[in-house]
């Protein structure tokens, strides 16, 4: 993985068990916040312990932090596991021309061979940024680690083949061969980026199959898909297995794979597309730009709908959000917070652009949950003139984190604010409603 100077991401190692560890970090760097996921699943700050020699002792556990290098003037926010007598060393690395840095928790000790290996690999993962220049370096780092036999060499120039970079021409056999090798070394997503290049392959998707089987996200998403699509009952079991697994782990993918597999099967069988509706409807809250072919997606759903539907399409909706997001994250939608707007025409707040939800009594709060989503949301408040205010704000990959409707007397604009407390922003929760009783996409 690579970023530029100023942004970091952290890769962590996956450990749980009980006790301390220690993490070594770079000079004249410093912690500025580290969470702790607490046994509900929600990540709390703690004090930062004393650093000794640049060591900090950490209580087995899973960890957010933001840290700070000299290299950049940004924070570099990351996650790691740690069990007791275990010992990370951050990692970071910056690239010959300057322009990137790597960074990475590892158990390998700093400038040791191990060390160095790990360095080559983000420096051959960084081809992946294509059509974005990649440089000489990188390539040469994917080539030595394909002559050394590891897995990144070989995935670095299955990609490189595929996309003829550099003075590799484009090869779709070299590329399939280089995948191929990637994988048997323990490369999972060389079965996905393989797929892709061979969609009409047995061995290929025998090969993605087994990679999802194994947990490869990219994997799970292309073949849950994939098998969506398909007339024969145990790949639309497989789909169905593993568009839960996305949904379970917060990615939004998995509703549009189970979107599909409901279309298909309300074509085949004549039946109500509300269900179908139902999940694109949490599938492209938390996806706002749609792409050509979901586009289309939606289109096809609204041939099948009724207008009559809609307000079941809502309770559907409301159903499968406290279903699959009950530990999810919440956006509070306080009406009584716009009560300056009273007179104002057509008044509706619209969320991501795609959902309106008109605004019709100043009484009311309206919950709305969302998944874990390392992104942006936007709040706009309207009126039949157009545009009033909107409010732009980040919700981390996180679960338990509450946005506040609140108003800005000085700019007099609407902001969405983080519940430090979380206290579901002073209201009862018995009190609220789901919002999906107003808003729509559709028609």
């Amino acid at each position: 993985m690579y970023k530029t100077l100023s942004s970091i991401a952290l890769i962590s190692a996956s450990f749980t068990t009980l006790g301390q560890g220690i993490v070594e970090f770079p000079a004249h760097a410093y912690f500025e916040e580290i969470k702790k996921k607490s046994i509900h699943g929600i990540y709390e700050t703690i004090k930062i312990p004393k650093s000794k020699k640049r060591k900090i002792k950490l209580p087995a556990g899973e960890y957010k932090y933001k840290i700070s290098l000299q290299s950049s003037s940004s924070d570099f926010e990351g996650e790691i596991n740690i069990k007791d007598g275990e010992k990370f060393y951050i990692h970071n690395v910056i690239t010959p021309d300057r322009k990137m840095v790597f960074s990475w928790p590892s158990k390998s000790e700093p400038r040791s061979d191990a060390f160095n290996i790990e360095s080559k690999e983000h420096f051959c993962r960084s081809v992946f940024q294509y059509p974005s220049p990649v440089q000489d370096y990188s390539i040469d780092a994917c080539t030595e680690l394909k002559e050394k036999e590891h897995g990144v060499g070989y995935l670095g120039m299955g990609y490189i083949y595929e996309k003829g970079i550099g003075k590799h021409g484009t090869n779709f056999g070299k590329a399939t061969e280089n995948y191929s090798v990637a994988f048997q070394k323990g490369e999972l997503e060389a079965a996905a980026a393989n797929f892709l290049i061979n969609r009409n392959s047995k061995q290929a998707l025998k090969m993605l199959d087994e990679a999802a089987s194994k947990g490869n996200e990219w994997s799970i998403e292309i073949a849950a898909l994939h098998f969506a699509n398909s007339d024969k009952q145990k790949e639309l079991d497989k789909s169905r297995i593993y568009s839960m697994t996305l949904i379970n782990k917060g990615i939004s993918s998995g509703y549009k794979s189970l979107t599909w597999m409901l279309v298909n099967d309300a074509i085949k069988n004549d039946l109500p597309a509300i269900e179908a509706a139902a999940h694109f409807n949490l599938f492209s809250l938390h996806n706002p730009r749609l792409d050509y072919y979901e586009e289309n997606l939606k289109k096809h759903i609204e041939t099948l709908l009724l207008s009559s539907e809609l307000n079941s399409v809502n309770d559907k909706t409301a159903i499968l959000a406290n279903n699959y997001l009950s530990n999810a994250n919440k956006i509070y939608i306080d009406t009584s917070k716009l009560g300056k707007y009273k007179d104002r025409k057509q008044l509706s707040i619209s969320i991501n652009n795609d959902f309106s939800m008109p605004i019709n009594n100043f009484s009311s709060v309206y919950v709305l949950p969302v998944s874990k989503f390392d992104g942006y949301f936007r709040v706009t408040l309207n009126h039949s003139e157009g545009f009033l205010s909107e409010d732009t704000f980040k919700i981390t990959n996180s679960s338990g984190e509450i946005f506040c409707t609140s108003i800005n007397e000085r700019t007099d604009s609407i902001e969405m604010i983080k519940d430090k407390e979380n206290n579901s922003c002073g209201v009862e929760i018995e009190k609220t409603l789901s919002a999906w009783t107003l808003l729509n996409q559709y028609m």
